[in-house]
């Protein structure tokens, strides 16, 4: 019900506030469509623990995204869901913002686990839960049909963070 330009003007500072959330754990935004975008990790600088950062980053959009719904009257936020997958990609020279896009499985995985995510949830698969299951909290496998895949995915929800005194 909003014009367009009321809507854009809402979002975009907003999308600014969610992509800083990234950029603080060392992701590069890399795609940007709508009121959604795509982050990647590892990519220009690899860490080591580039999946748990993942994970970190898309909790902070989903808990800055509930603020905002709480705090914000006259327009209606939509539903925040993340797919996370870990592996190779290639990485190619692009004039999108970040200067290279990313390709590969592990990219279309990622899409299709956000896909399957339902409002305010997060899912991985099976190699970013074993690279994050010491820091990270999840529930239990699921396996899902997705689009384009022959086999069902292995898919678990982010449930929060680990407590300190649980690690190690």
């Amino acid at each position: 019900s909003l014009d367009p330009e009321e809507v854009y003007g809402f979002l975009r500072p907003t999308l600014a506030s969610l992509e800083e959330i990234v950029e603080s754990f060392g992701g590069t935004v890399v795609f940007v469509a709508g009121d959604g975008f795509m982050a990647v990790f590892g990519v220009p600088l690899a860490h080591e623990d580039d999946a748990e950062r993942a994970l970190r980053a898309a909790i902070g959009v989903r808990d800055r995204v509930g603020d905002l719904r709480k705090q914000t009257t006259g327009f209606r936020f939509p539903d925040v869901h993340a797919g996370i997958d870990t592996g190779e990609v290639i990485v190619a020279p692009a004039e999108e913002a970040a200067g290279f896009k990313v390709v590969g499985d592990t990219v279309n995985t990622a899409s299709r686990l956000a896909g399957l995510a339902g409002a305010g949830r997060i899912l991985v698969g099976s190699t970013t839960r074993a690279l994050t299951d010491r820091r990270i909290a999840f529930g239990r496998r699921t396996d899902r049909r997705a689009k384009g895949k022959r086999h069902p995915l292995a898919t678990y929800e982010v449930k929060g963070l680990r407590p300190e005194r649980d690690i190690d």
